[in-house]
Parts: C-alpha cells; sequence; structure tokens
C-alpha cells in the first residue's frame, strides 16, 4: 500500500482497482538490485502505469516524470498536460510542464510556471522558477517583481535571495554604464 501511495498521491480512484492494476510494479520493486535496473524495469511497465487510471492527475504525474527521468520528453509532456487536465489546481504539472516546456516553447513555458507559482504560492521553489525564466527571456523587471514577492512570502528561500541579487546587480552595473546618468 505505500508503493501504491507513492504512485497514485492521492485516493481519488479506489484502492482495491489501483492494487490490482498496479500489482505488476510492484514484482519491479523487489526483484531489481540497482537503481538503473528499476528504472529499466519501471519503463518496461509504463504501460501497466497508464492503464491503470488514465484520467487520474496523480498517475500522469508520476508517468510524466518517469517518462522525463529516461528522456521520453514529448510523451513525458503529454501526460503532464493529461495531469493539469485532471486536475486544474495541480501547482506540480504546471510548474513540470513549464520546466519541460523552457528550452523548446519558452514563452509557452513561462505560462506554465507563473500558473504554478500562482497555484501554489507557498511553495518558492514555484516562484523563483518563474523568475528564473523570465531573467532568461530577457525580462528582468519582471523577474525582480516576481522574486519580491516570493521573498516577502519566503524570506528565507536561498535561491530567489542569490537570484534577486545577482539581478539587482547587472540592473546597476547596466545603470552605471548607461549614458543616462
Amino acid at each position: 500500500s505505500c508503493l501504491v501511495r507513492v504512485l497514485v498521491g492521492a485516493w481519488s480512484v479506489s484502492t482495491v482497482m489501483l492494487c490490482q492494476r498496479l500489482r505488476c510494479l510492484i514484482f519491479f520493486f523487489f526483484k531489481q538490485k540497482t537503481a538503473y535496473e528499476m528504472l529499466r524495469s519501471l519503463v518496461g511497465s509504463e504501460m501497466c502505469i497508464r492503464d491503470s487510471a488514465p484520467t487520474n492527475a496523480a498517475v500522469n504525474l508520476n508517468l510524466g516524470m518517469l517518462l522525463a527521468e529516461v528522456g521520453k520528453l514529448a510523451e513525458a509532456e503529454q501526460a503532464f498536460r493529461a495531469a493539469f487536465k485532471a486536475d486544474p489546481q495541480s501547482g506540480q504539472a504546471a510548474y513540470n510542464l513549464g520546466v519541460l516546456l523552457a528550452k523548446e516553447h519558452p514563452q509557452e513555458a513561462l505560462e506554465w510556471c507563473r500558473r504554478a507559482a500562482e497555484l501554489r504560492p507557498e511553495n518558492p521553489q514555484y516562484g523563483y522558477t518563474h523568475a528564473f525564466y523570465l531573467h532568461r527571456a530577457g525580462q528582468r523587471d519582471q523577474a525582480l517583481a516576481v522574486l519580491r514577492a516570493v521573498r516577502q512570502r519566503h524570506p528565507d528561500h536561498q535561491d530567489s535571495r542569490r537570484l534577486e541579487e545577482q539581478l539587482l546587480r547587472e540592473r546597476d552595473a547596466q545603470r552605471a554604464g548607461s549614458p543616462d546618468r
């Protein structure tokens, strides 16, 4: 039952059904000796995961993370989108989509990161990630505004503090070198 709790995250589908449909995964956890072997076995069992609850947000979220881990990024994207569709309040699904899409689709990634940060303001990593990708997109002032909001809620979040300090140094250096001053 611990495995089912990890894979499903929430008991939105009957425990009995999940135990029956996911029991093939339990075999792999006990038979494998190394993490690499376990991962290879899990990849082979992804159909078992897909069949267990195709509209379950937690199952799709876990499937997306598994697929991303093994480099199946297009399929991971589909799984994260299915997770978000099943649970439009899933900050984790939005966050994972944002990170996954950042390289190939930076504007869409920004939207997903913004959504994740808005859905889960209690998670400073989501706001930090949004600010990080804003800065990467050349939107330093917007990134600083996001970081200020994150730091107000989470003053001890070190990643946000460091990025904010870096962006302020960059801004100050740019202003000092500007002919307007």
